[in-house]
């Protein structure tokens, strides 16, 4: 795939999110001897970005506030479809989107999607499941 997009065939881009909130959640810390560090904190929503990155480190990003589920994600994905819509009728080059198989990913409401995606010349690529065995 890196060499189709090399050639300017496909552009590749990488799917992942990540949260954050208010609510520290380190249980320990290096302080001095008999010191105690304290972290003042508060409830907070959690902050879930989403973010698409290419090679070429062009971004972007679907910002979401709460619990990330199917329709998050489905709502990030016809996001950054939008986006790429104009590249996509300049360039003619599918957007290959390589996933991690997280559950939302391979939900059955997510890959119905997939076809629309298609037609607007965004792909899916999920990395191959690995077994691992200990020696």
């Amino acid at each position: 795939m890196k060499q189709k997009e090399d050639e300017k065939k496909l552009v590749i881009s990488y799917f992942d999110g990540s949260g954050f909130n208010m609510m520290p959640c380190i249980p320990y810390a290096w302080q001095p001897k008999g010191e105690t560090i304290e972290l003042h904190s508060q409830r907070s929503k959690q902050l879930n970005v989403l973010g698409f990155m290419r090679r070429d480190n062009k971004t972007f990003f679907h910002a979401v506030e709460g619990r990330v589920n199917s329709d998050t994600i489905i709502a990030a994905f016809d996001d950054f479809a939008s986006h790429y819509a104009d590249e996509y009728a300049q360039s003619k080059r599918p957007c290959i989107i390589i996933l991690d198989n997280a559950p939302v990913q391979t939900s059955k409401k997510f890959l119905e999607k997939r076809d629309d995606w298609l037609a607007q010349g965004i792909g899916l690529h999920f990395y191959p499941h690995i077994a691992l065995s200990l020696i």
